[in-house]
Formats: structure tokens, sequence, C-alpha cells
């Protein structure tokens, strides 16, 4: 009976864990193609017309969605429980 108790509160984590990664994913889904297209405008008024820097600068606008999405997946998600980091 005991070993039961622990295979449930096992199991419990993976799925907490799985939803805390779903919100920076969406919010990432959002922001990426966002960002990866003001890189593309600021490529063109930079003055690239060639096809690999308009690339390189979509990936670098998506490259920087990364931590934006982070950042407000936590914005979204609310305070942090007390006895949590913050």
């Amino acid at each position: 009976m005991r070993r039961l108790t622990w295979i449930k509160a096992r199991n419990a984590a993976p799925q907490y864990i799985r939803a805390m990664h779903r919100l920076p994913l969406t919010v990432f889904s959002l922001i990426a193609p966002t960002l990866a297209g003001v890189g593309v405008v600021i490529g063109l008024v930079g003055g690239l017309t060639g096809g690999m820097g308009l690339v390189l600068s979509a990936g670098a606008g998506a490259v920087v969605a990364l931590p934006v999405s982070w950042a407000v997946a936590r914005a979204l998600s609310g305070p942090p429980k007390t006895g949590e980091d913050p």
C-alpha cells in the first residue's frame, strides 16, 4: 500500500511540469512569428535585400522571442507562491 502512494505522488509531478511548460510554449507560438517579422522589417529598413540576410534577421527575431515568451508567461502565471523563488 505504501508503494502505491509513492507511485501516485511520483506520477503527479510530471503532469504539473507539463502544465507549466504549456503556457510558455503557447506564448512562444504567438511571440516568435511576431518578432521574426519585426526582424525582417528591421533588415529591410537596414538595406538587406538578399535572402540569407532576411532569413538570419528572422532567425534572430525568433531567438529573441525565447526569453521574451518566458518572461511574459511568468508574468501571466501570477505571483510566485509562498516558499518558491521569485
